[in-house]
């Protein structure tokens, strides 16, 4: 959205559409890849990183993209459509901005937790916050 009174999104509105869509979707991907091993021991473990990694950044992304959100607001309902459908298209709005924040955070909270840092791309480690392993009982966190 280029600006409150206007209802087409913007260039950046529509960059982050695209590459949140693309990050998401990718990060999904590997996610279930890593979940259903598919790829061997070996192989995971540098996968898994670069997964938890990424997620981390995907989670500034998020924060970022909900909050270009908040500052452009939403577009004007159309016109000639229910009030019932205005509704819920902002609910489901609102639930997608949730979801964004959601999905990386639970991630990397269920790295943390279980007691695992994480190799920010070997620039630094984000250390565990619980030491317990069994706080977390997910294969590889």
């Amino acid at each position: 959205m280029t600006d409150k009174t206007n209802a087409a999104y913007g260039g950046l509105s529509r960059l982050n559409h695209w590459l949140g869509a693309l990050l998401f979707g990718g990060m999904l991907i590997v996610g279930f890849i890593l979940s259903y091993d598919v790829l061997s021991r070996e192989a995971a473990g540098p996968v898994r990183d670069l997964h938890k990694a990424t997620g981390t950044l995907l989670l500034l992304f998020a924060f970022w993209r909900v909050g270009w959100r908040m500052v452009q607001g939403f577009p004007p309902p159309v016109p000639g459509v229910p009030a019932w459908q205005d509704t819920a298209s902002r609910l489901v709005h609102w639930g997608m901005l949730a979801a964004l924040i959601a999905m990386p955070l639970s991630g990397v909270l269920m790295s943390l937790l279980g007691g695992r840092p994480i190799n920010f791309f070997d620039l630094f480690l984000i250390p565990p916050i619980a030491e317990n392993k069994e706080a977390c009982r997910c294969p590889g966190c």
